[in-house]
């Protein structure tokens, strides 16, 4: 595997929207659909690109609002 194909928690909040916080909580949810990090060292874990814009892929869309 490339580590080019491996972020850092702060890109993954720029892809995702997300604050590093929320990152941390919903991927440490075994029921949520996040993906899940790698841990590379004690100290250091990076997420797979491929599975964040899948998981963004996945995602629902946002409807816009019906006008009354």
């Amino acid at each position: 595997m490339s580590t080019e194909n491996l972020i850092a928690i702060a890109n993954v909040a720029e892809i995702t929207g997300l604050a590093p916080s929320t990152i941390r909580r919903r991927a440490a949810d075994p029921s949520d659909s996040f993906p899940p990090p790698l841990k590379l060292g004690p100290n250091a874990v990076r997420w797979r690109r491929r599975e964040l814009e899948e998981w963004i892929a996945a995602c629902p869309r946002a409807q816009k609002p019906q006008e009354f």
